[in-house]
């Protein structure tokens, strides 16, 4: 027996609606899934752009406390020390007449400072090496043997005693062979029987030649129009900071560039204690000889002459930053 419930219809049950809160299903076709963002790897890909190579200061270093007073001016953040070596197509604009460079030897990496010029062997002048561009790069037999045959033998034993022994600071791949801005002189080769000297220096005043070139006066063939490099390290809480300066001589004796003490950014800029004490020539003997105690320095504390006696007399005179340092 069959209840009479049976006779009712059974329907099949209907899917229910989805919820307001249940997601859509993905349709992978139209919505692709968004790509993970790109890394940067060490090795290579994408790298950061280097700004652009900036030198510390433009002037010139006429003694040890003007050297001295641009390293306490980036110590003090009113000028940059500078972070890295230019690139090939900085170098030019790096390389002219009033560039001063200040670079700690372990932040920047720099153990060795190069620049792709034929350069002169060094010359000590008070507690700096300078340098002038020459012509053309010199044979190893050159570089303690004077090419003016006019000079005396004297003279010769007196520069090969100062004649720095270390590299050559160009490659062969790479010279600047770019005069100063302006220079109207060729960028010719010459032949290497051709003396080919710089009458301007010769042309200069005993005490010129000694304060702005010292001994490279005629001893070499020197570039026409061509560069100084003066050099002087000093070392600072354990910290080695160099400075180079580049400079010509028609610059210099004309007074286009200027000092430390004449550039009013750096009013106020008195080197600390630590920076001008322990040199082997003293501010004082330095100053005395080259030009009258110029009234912004005469007016600072003077060093004691004890500390300068202090001072070991082993230390090197000058210091090359290819070399050892000179404070210690």
């Amino acid at each position: 027996m069959y209840s009479s419930f049976g006779q009712h219809t059974i329907h099949p049950r209907q899917p229910l609606p989805p919820a307001a809160n249940t997601p859509a299903p993905l349709v992978t076709e139209h919505n692709p899934p968004t790509p993970p963002p790109q890394r940067h790897h060490a090795s290579g890909g994408l790298v950061k752009a280097q700004p652009p190579f900036k030198p510390t200061w433009h002037g010139f270093l006429d003694s040890t406390k003007d050297a001295m007073t641009i390293v306490e001016a980036a110590l003090q953040g009113r000028l940059s020390h500078i972070s890295r070596r230019p690139h090939d197509k900085e170098r030019a604009d790096m390389l002219v007449s009033g560039t001063v460079l200040v670079y700690e030897e372990n932040a920047s990496g720099i153990k060795r400072w190069t620049d792709a010029v034929h350069w002169s062997p060094s010359r000590v002048m008070n507690n700096c090496l300078i340098y002038r561009q020459l012509v053309r790069a010199l044979k190893p037999e050159e570089k303690k043997a004077a090419l003016n045959p006019s000079c005396g033998g004297k003279r010769k034993r007196k520069e090969g005693g100062n004649v720095n022994q270390a590299e050559d600071e160009y490659t062969e791949n790479a010279i600047f062979e770019g005069g100063i801005p302006g220079d109207a002189t060729p960028n010719t080769d010459h032949p290497q029987s051709e003396k080919v000297y710089a009458n301007f220096a010769q042309n200069l005043t005993p005490e010129q030649q000694r304060r702005f070139c010292g001994s490279l006066v005629d001893s070499y063939e020197f570039k026409e129009g061509g560069l100084m490099k003066k050099t002087i390290s000093v070392k600072f809480k354990g910290t080695h900071h160099h400075v180079i300066s580049y400079y010509s001589l028609e610059d210099v004796v004309s007074g286009k560039l200027k000092r430390p003490c004449e550039d009013p950014n750096l009013a106020g800029i008195a080197p600390r204690e630590e920076l001008l004490r322990g040199w082997k020539v003293s501010l004082e003997d330095e100053e005395s000889k080259d030009l009258p105690l110029i009234p912004s320095y005469a007016q600072q504390t003077p060093v004691s002459r004890s500390q300068h006696h202090a001072v070991p007399a082993k230390m090197p005179q000058a210091i090359d930053p290819l070399s050892e340092q000179l404070h210690t």
